[in-house]
């Protein structure tokens, strides 16, 4: 999954901590982009407003001095609908909590649609116009050569934490029709048309079949460490403009492709306690200094895990098994980003993110063999410029498992992010 620097930035600054964020220049030179409190929320329409709280943001170059960054204003993208060509401008209005979108055709036409935030969200708007194309995700059609209508996917940002109910972001998608932007109205299984549902709640919707998009499919342990996962499908109408929501049945017998999916975000879930963040730590005042397997020289702080399923390092280890061949499972625990270590007889880790490549983005699944007992996943990794803006697809690597005699499966094939 895709996440936007945006994203990240507003993780940061709802936790009111100012913090840097590294990114390539045109230069090569690194810039650092820090939060600045505006006075008043009196400030021009220009700054960037999240959750009603204006602020500015500034670029230290290479010399260390502090300029501003220029505010997003628009953006400006190539559009297919299958047929024709289109281009699509999406500009702020001087009030900052709209889209004006305006979408030409070959013959210079012109048409304009407004998109608002739904209640209780906010607008997706860039933090800077350098970062201008991650106001919305374009999906293309990259699967196959139907004649299929990009579809354009607009993120919105949950400005009211008073609903707990309510998820952090919503998305809503749309295609040109007609030389029109139209919003694609999203059905629930049991929706009828009347009653479409407003916006969809899931995320980072894939493109798996010609016509077919999945929601990044959720995974949930028992006290037995035995995952399950939910994966959801929506069939796309390119005729009527439509997603409607089914169930994916994602049994290897009855369909190896989502079974593929299900394990890898089985997979996914382990490995990032791996490679990007640690397990759960809540005390944070004590922690205890060891020498750094990777340089003698510096000490890392380890810091006591809190998570009920794994009290020492050997049933961490065994939990990571169940789904990981001994080769995988020695890699990780000797050469990923995050180290857990027994000491005092529980199990401790070091704090921290491994760091993520924002560059890459969402991985599907092309195509796959099945050789005896073990079935190879071929895959394929959007890739992004440091602006967000997509640039090709790239090799995913091969994501291999085993199949086993009562069901399971054994991953043995794995690109560690790291």
């Amino acid at each position: 999954m895709k996440k936007s620097l945006y994203t990240v930035l507003c993780a940061v600054l709802c936790l009111g901590i100012m913090s840097a964020c590294s990114a390539g220049s045109a230069d090569g030179s690194s810039v650092e982009i820090i939060r600045e409190e505006t006075a008043s929320s009196d400030e021009p329409a220009s700054n960037v407003v999240q959750g009603n709280q204006p602020y500015s943001l500034m670029i230290a170059n290479s010399d260390g001095e502090y300029l501003a960054a220029e505010s997003f204003s628009s953006y400006t993208l190539d559009y297919s609908d299958g047929k024709d060509k289109y281009m699509i401008t999406i500009t702020l209005n001087s009030t900052g909590n709209a889209f004006d979108i305006t979408v030409e055709d070959n013959n210079f036409g012109y048409s304009s649609t407004i998109i608002t935030a739904p209640e209780n969200y906010i607008l997706n708007i860039p933090y800077s116009q350098e970062t201008a194309s991650s106001v919305c995700k374009v999906i293309k059609n990259t699967i196959d050569n139907t004649q299929l209508p990009d579809i354009l996917e607009f993120t919105f940002y949950l400005n009211d934490f008073e609903d707990e109910s309510l998820p952090y972001s919503v998305t809503k998608y749309y295609a040109v029709q007609n030389s029109q932007l139209v919003e694609i109205l999203i059905f629930g299984e049991t929706e009828t048309r009347a009653g479409h549902l407003e916006y969809c709640s899931e995320s980072s919707m894939y493109h798996v079949e010609p016509t077919i998009f999945m929601p990044e499919p959720t995974v949930t342990f028992d006290e037995n460490g035995n995952a399950e996962t939910d994966i959801s499908i929506y069939r796309f109408d390119p005729d009527n403009l439509t997603l409607t929501k089914y169930p994916a049945n994602s049994t290897f017998e009855e369909n190896p492709l989502y079974y593929g999916y299900a394990a890898k975000a089985i997979a996914d879930n382990i490995a990032q306690y791996f490679t990007t963040t640690s397990l759960n730590v809540t005390d944070y005042e004590n922690y205890v200094e060891m020498p750094s397997l990777n340089n003698s020289d510096i000490n890392d702080c380890f810091f006591k895990v809190d998570d009920e399923r794994f009290q020492t390092l050997e049933e961490l280890k065994n939990f990571t098994r169940k789904y990981f061949s001994e080769k995988l499972v020695n890699e990780m625990f000797i050469n990923a980003p995050q180290k857990y270590r027994d000491i005092d007889g529980a199990l401790h880790t070091i704090v921290g993110d491994g760091g993520h490549d924002f560059t890459l983005g969402e991985l599907i699944i092309i195509d796959y063999t099945v050789e005896g007992n073990s079935v190879i996943y071929h895959t394929r990794q959007e890739k992004f410029s440091d602006e967000g803006e997509f640039l090709k697809y790239i090799d995913g690597g091969d994501f291999v498992i085993e199949l086993q005699p009562d069901g399971s499966f054994i991953v043995t094939g794995y690109r560690l992010s790291y």
